[in-house]
């Protein structure tokens, strides 16, 4: 779901997805950048696990990049020190 504190909006992610039967698990950290939302989730049905976008205006998700592992429990960005 997607809640915009700003207005008291609450939506539910109905597109993009897996199944919710095929979820086994959903990372415990999501990352967010220029108003998008990414999360890993892993499924049960032999994919790897996945890092997920959604889209908070519209609350629709699309699958992003696969990673080769068994889980994924944290999406977040690392920055050059300079």
């Amino acid at each position: 779901a997607v809640f915009r504190g700003s207005t008291g909006e609450f939506r539910y992610v109905t597109e993009g997805l897996p199944a919710r039967d095929n979820i086994s698990s959903i990372g415990s950290t999501p990352y967010c950048e220029n108003g998008d939302i990414y999360i890993s989730i892993v499924t049960n049905d032999g994919s790897n696990p996945a890092i997920y976008r959604i889209d908070p205006e519209t609350a629709v998700a699309s699958k992003g990049i696969s990673v080769f592992c068994d889980a994924v429990s944290a999406v977040g960005k690392l920055v050059p020190a300079i």
